[in-house]
């Protein structure tokens, strides 16, 4: 493959649509994994909002609120097209990820699940699939299994399937590590859980940036996401349930919006999404998550996955190049796509954060929300580089150039 070739259209297309960089020049930004930056048609479509079609939705009547409405709910199509949902009433918005996860917990683990029943995790979950899930299993006398990295720091399909016995009532996986960037062939435990009887949700909070996610076809019961690592803005969160699960689940939070009546008697409930959806949304927020799709659909997801695995791979051959570092996870490369992680001999990952960073380079240092992930791997931090659109090798390239003075600042400071 033509790395270099097929990355430099990619650079000269994509980074001058994010005003980030235009307004910070020189800024090489490896932290998408976190939070990935916003494309100038995301903002300007929060900001014409405000100043054009601002109201409550779903409330009134008049122009403003029946545009808003509008304006929000074409975004939960977006959403429902873009992730292959069946329809866009099985697109719930939240503030985040980790509150989709807590509503599933909430809303039906806690109800469904009994002592003696096992959640099924991996060891790769970021502490937003991870806690939730610990603490009930506290909370009702549920056994949590934690499916464990294999002698290439990595899990496959075949064992975490191997972990699924019949005490096994629910699985929740990432699609995408984080901390490591390998994916997971979801695909095939999930369809192996649901032959097992087993409820299944998908963490796509990583993949669904930088791989085409097909919710229908991975079949899973839940996925969740946050639309601030998918470019859109922070505050939006985003659960997909199928149609049959959702029958069957009550409110996470009530009060207004969530209703369809309420007497001094009874109170009767909206249907899914409206029943978890409680109170006033981030109405901009979603606005300009479906602004953001359009975004990405606009470059093709299968080009977003090829700009960010290829980068990936990339990263790999040249960290291989400097002195003392250690890459995390699997030691092939094509099992990343979106970021890879990596320690310094006798350096302390925030510091070798703060040198990149005195040259302009931006990555994550530390535990990554993984800290199971990082007493596995045997190490308390790590440095991770993660990679979006508006990355380059050149990008790469210079971080490679500043991690290889790291040694000789380290030699000199130890001399003084």
């Amino acid at each position: 493959m033509n790395f270099g070739m097929q990355n430099i259209v990619l650079d000269s297309l994509y980074k001058k649509d994010f005003p980030i960089f235009a307004n910070n020049p020189g800024l090489i930004y490896l932290d998408s994994s976190s939070s990935a930056q916003k494309p100038k048609s995301v903002i300007d479509a929060v900001s014409h909002y405000y100043e054009n079609d601002y109201a409550n939705v779903h409330r009134a009547i008049y122009g403003l609120s029946e545009r808003s409405t509008a304006l929000f709910e074409e975004a939960r199509a977006k959403v429902a097209e873009f992730i292959g949902a069946a329809s866009s009433q099985q697109i719930v918005f939240t503030k985040n990820a980790t509150e989709s996860v807590n509503l599933v917990a909430y809303a039906w683990a806690e109800r469904n699940l009994n002592p003696g029943d096992t959640i099924l995790v991996t060891i790769l979950e970021h502490h937003s699939n991870f806690v939730p899930w610990f603490e009930l299993a506290k909370k009702k006398g549920l056994n949590l299994k934690i499916v464990e990295l294999n002698l290439d720091q990595n899990i496959t399909a075949d064992e975490i399937i191997a972990e699924i016995d019949d005490s096994v009532k629910f699985l929740a996986i990432t699609q995408m590590s984080n901390s490591l960037g390998t994916k997971i062939d979801v695909d095939t435990v999930v369809s192996y859980a649901k032959n097992r009887g087993v409820v299944t949700l998908v963490d796509a909070c990583q993949s669904v940036a930088h791989m085409p996610v097909e919710f229908e076809e991975i079949g899973a019961d839940f996925m969740v996401f946050s639309g601030h690592k998918l470019y859109g803005p922070t505050g939006v969160g985003v659960l997909c349930v199928s149609q049959e699960m959702a029958r069957t689940m009550e409110p996470f939070l009530y009060g207004g919006d969530m209703i369809r009546s309420v007497s001094k008697d009874e109170v009767l409930y909206a249907e899914a999404p409206s029943r978890f959806e409680a109170g006033t949304p981030d109405v901009a927020g979603v606005i300009g998550l479906g602004v953001a799709v359009d975004y990405l659909k606009g470059i093709g997801m299968d080009q977003v996955e090829l700009n960010d695995s290829s980068l990936c791979d990339y990263a790999f051959d040249k960290l291989l190049e400097v002195e003392g570092v250690r890459v995390l996870g699997p030691q092939t490369k094509g099992l990343r796509a979106s970021g890879i992680a990596f320690v310094m001999d006798r350096v302390h990952a925030h510091d070798v954060a703060q040198i990149l960073s005195d040259s302009n380079v931006c990555v994550r240092a530390g535990h990554h929300c993984t800290q199971p992930l990082m007493k596995a791997l045997g190490v308390v931090s790590s440095v991770r580089m993660s990679f979006g659109v508006y990355n380059s090798f050149a990008d790469v390239d210079r971080a490679i150039e500043v991690l290889k003075t790291v040694p000789e600042i380290f030699k000199k400071k130890v001399n003084e």
